[in-house]
């Protein structure tokens, strides 16, 4: 059977970020009408924030473990205190970086530079 990976390797499967660019297209298209196609779109884009802010939490999770344990805790701290007073911004950032995290993968950018001498 699948293994599955450790939640700080989630990655999103690329096919949904061209999904999400497809619906915001198709939001946007639509935008001046405001007809099905345009509430279609936008319920795509509603669907997709809890998808792609479980995956920005993944390399949140994953950036945040790579630092020593007595700075990790004070990442968690910041994280976790600018979460609650900046909530609909911090989904935003996290979705985001869930998003662009399956087009770039921030963690094989991480372990090239860790490489090179």
């Amino acid at each position: 059977g699948l293994k599955p990976k450790p939640y700080a390797e989630e990655i999103m499967p690329w096919q949904l970020s061209w999904l999400i660019i497809a619906a915001l297209t198709i939001w946007l298209w639509g935008r001046d009408e405001l007809n099905n196609i345009y509430y279609g779109a936008s319920n795509v884009l509603v669907v997709m924030i809890p998808v792609t802010a479980y995956f920005g939490l993944a390399v949140q999770a994953y950036k945040l473990g790579k630092m020593k344990p007595s700075t990790r805790r004070w990442g968690w701290a910041i994280f976790m205190v600018i979460a609650l007073l900046f909530t609909p911004l911090a989904i935003v950032f996290i979705s985001f970086l869930g998003l662009f995290d399956s087009l770039v993968d921030y963690r094989k950018l991480n372990q090239k530079k860790e490489a090179t001498p």
